[in-house]
């Protein structure tokens, strides 16, 4: 994106490895260059596999509204007031229908289901510091996940054994296109969301509602999981620290997440546009 290039309408950004450092700090420069956003009319949408709880800290961090899409597409949360407007679930027959296509993977495998408040997972998952701000509930058989889990917002397998890319195509293969699978580069960690959620479903929704196109929108993102977003964006922007398989589909390019790559980028779009001064040879601000 070229400074003083026309201001887009809506900004769609992914938080881990896009939006934030590395470690998870959103820096002043990032959060500044947002409220600048706002307030010249363009709209902010948070769009994260983060839960609502995650997500939180952004609405004391810029103080200006910003919306929030999370679970990978499947809750649309209000950070202002903390509260979920709308959520996309799983049923809980298909939930327990994949479970047992993933378990017949065979490998050491573990399942959690995250309800929107909080996460309820059996002993073999083992990520428990993925809820250290929620509700962790630790189940001692499989069956109970599903009478402890509603609503089930998104479904998560872990393997001790296998990377999350390793991992995403070998359950893909065995349960098709009963649900949505994907991955935001957690350790080993697929993530599973009932069939047609995604980001890019979801910011696509979103933007309807509102009369906005996707020409008018600039998204920003490093994971499979923001393939879809990056390509339905009018300008979709791999950062350069992203996975691989996003900078090979998406040309555009932002500097890396460490480098506040996303500021950059907004910065830029927010530059007055120079021009020649008449008889001058001065370049004045428009």
């Amino acid at each position: 994106m070229t400074a003083g290039a026309r201001l887009p309408r809506l900004i769609a950004t992914d938080l881990d490895g896009t939006l934030l450092r590395p470690g998870g700090d959103l820096s002043q420069r990032t959060a500044a260059a947002l409220r600048s956003a706002v307030h010249r009319g363009v709209d902010v949408v948070v769009v994260t596999a983060r839960p609502p709880r995650y997500v939180d800290f952004l609405g004391d961090r810029l103080g200006v509204p910003v919306t929030a899409i999370c679970a990978n597409g499947a809750v649309h949360y209000d950070i202002a007031s903390r509260r979920i407007v709308a959520a996309t679930t799983i049923p809980i027959d298909t939930a327990r229908t994949v479970a047992d296509l993933v378990e017949s993977l065979g490998g050491a495998l573990g399942l959690a289901v995250e309800t929107g408040a909080g996460l309820v997972c059996e002993p073999a998952f083992g990520l428990r510091h993925f809820d250290a701000v929620g509700d962790l509930r630790e189940v001692p058989a499989r069956d109970l996940l599903w009478t402890q889990a509603e609503p089930l917002v998104k479904l998560m397998v872990w393997s001790g054994e296998q990377g999350a890319d390793e991992l995403m195509a070998a359950v893909r293969a065995v349960v098709g296109d009963v649900v949505e699978c994907t991955h935001s580069g957690g350790a080993g960690l697929l993530e599973i969301s009932a069939a047609g959620v995604s980001k890019a479903a979801a910011l696509a929704a979103w933007c309807a509602e509102r009369g906005i196109a996707a020409h008018e929108v600039v998204a920003f993102g490093d994971m499979p999981n923001d393939l879809g977003m990056l390509r339905w964006a009018g300008t979709g922007m791999a950062m350069a620290n992203a996975h691989p398989s996003v900078l090979a589909e998406v040309p555009a390019r932002a500097p890396a997440n460490a480098d506040d790559g996303v500021a950059v980028v907004i910065e830029g779009l927010l530059a007055p546009v120079p021009r020649q001064g008449r008889g001058s040879g001065v370049e004045q601000p428009q």
